[in-house]
């Protein structure tokens, strides 16, 4: 049985950096769209979630980073 789940992630940060005269406030956002989705192994109970998605960042002089991100999970009723 599969199950395919689209998922959006939002990270939004602020941190000081801090001179020798002066500080500055730093921002920066993260959007992270991706899919994801599920496998059952009925018989043994174990699902195995594998998924990709793309973090986009946004930096405070409108500089954009993109990245890919792979990820596999195993999960299991034992644990």
């Amino acid at each position: 049985v599969k199950r395919l789940n689209p998922l959006v992630e939002v990270a939004y940060t602020m941190t000081d950096e801090i001179g020798d005269d002066s500080s500055t406030r730093v921002h920066a956002l993260v959007v992270n769209p991706g899919v994801r989705f599920a496998i059952d192994h009925r018989p043994t109970g174990l699902q195995v979630v594998p998924g990709i998605s793309v973090p986009m960042q946004v930096l405070p002089a409108g500089d954009f980073e993109a990245a890919a991100l792979a990820y596999l999970s195993f999960e299991h009723p034992a644990f």
